[in-house]
């Protein structure tokens, strides 16, 4: 019988990306965190890392939840007086989400049939990232929504996006040799894209988000 537990699901999230991290095959500014149900929980907690904050890329999740004890209360109506150390396994997603600072795609079938879809979107508005999406999917159920008509065109633009426009997010990889097809923009600090250190303000969020979504919108003609 195999238990999960919390802790050891990190660490080994943890180590598969510091893997990535050592290896000189590949171009390391450009790793991107996925997860789905449960593993959305993981790669969110990987991307709020303090340790490794500045080395993704971006983040997708996929219909996952808030938090366990959110769970537990929507499944059984008692569990709402459960102190938060009752939960051996917590998993408190939309307490991570605060701290995610690189862009994030939300995924969200709205016939999950275990997790609600209201989760995804209270996900969505907590994360502190300057540059995020949220993608409902009619008919999506919790094990079904990869099979929706748009599923893989949406994450395309999403990270088709993030190279031509906000790349690199990190700073080079002197490891690897200038790509000079890949594209990048400025800020008003001069910099590339968060080049500068910090964040866009929120109406330089704003106009990025504009973009994003007229990109896209040409992209769907």
């Amino acid at each position: 019988m195999v238990t999960v537990c919390c802790a050891g699901l990190y660490w080994d999230a943890e180590a598969a990306l510091d893997f990535l991290l050592m290896r000189r095959d590949i171009d390391r500014r450009k790793i991107i965190l996925f997860g789905r149900s449960l593993g959305g929980a993981v790669a969110i907690y990987l991307a709020a890392l303090h340790s490794h904050v500045d080395k993704v890329m971006a983040l997708v999740v996929e219909n996952t939840f808030t938090a366990i004890p959110c769970m537990a209360q929507m499944m059984f109506p008692g569990a709402s007086h459960l102190p938060l150390f009752f939960f051996k396994n917590k998993f408190m997603s939309n307490r991570e989400i605060r701290k995610v600072r690189a862009p994030a795609l939300f995924l969200s079938g709205l016939s999950d049939q275990l997790i609600p879809s209201r989760m995804m979107m209270e996900l969505y508005q907590a994360c502190s990232s300057p540059l995020k999406h949220i993608e409902t999917f009619q008919g999506g159920t919790h094990n079904g929504t990869w099979t929706c008509y748009g599923y893989y065109d949406h994450i395309n633009r999403f990270t088709s996006y993030l190279l031509h426009n906000h790349f690199p997010l990190n700073a080079e990889d002197p490891s690897l040799p200038a790509d000079p097809s890949v594209a990048t923009t400025t800020n008003s600090g001069g910099g590339g894209a968060w080049g500068n250190g910090s964040p866009p303000t929120s109406g330089e969020n704003s106009s990025m988000t504009q973009s994003l979504h007229k990109q896209w919108g040409e992209q769907e003609k």
